[in-house]
């Protein structure tokens, strides 16, 4: 069962109308929110360490999202 568009508006606070076809498609992939965020989250853990490596460093991690969809 793939995340539905009302569960990434309660979730994520996305509302489905505000997507491209290509996100909608792309988000309707994932199964669960922890799938969605567990992605999420190794992206911008692969981004960081792809910027350190650059001799770049962010100044601040965002927030990850918890259950309720809220940092």
């Amino acid at each position: 069962m793939a995340l539905t568009p009302l569960g990434q508006h309660q979730t994520f606070g996305i509302d489905p109308g505000a997507l491209s076809a290509n996100e909608a498609s792309y988000l309707s992939g994932f199964r669960t929110a922890d799938e969605l965020r567990n992605r999420a989250a190794k992206a911008a853990e692969e981004i960081d360490l792809r910027l350190r490596a650059k001799g770049f460093q962010l100044e601040a991690q965002p927030a990850p999202l918890n259950q309720e969809g809220e940092t």
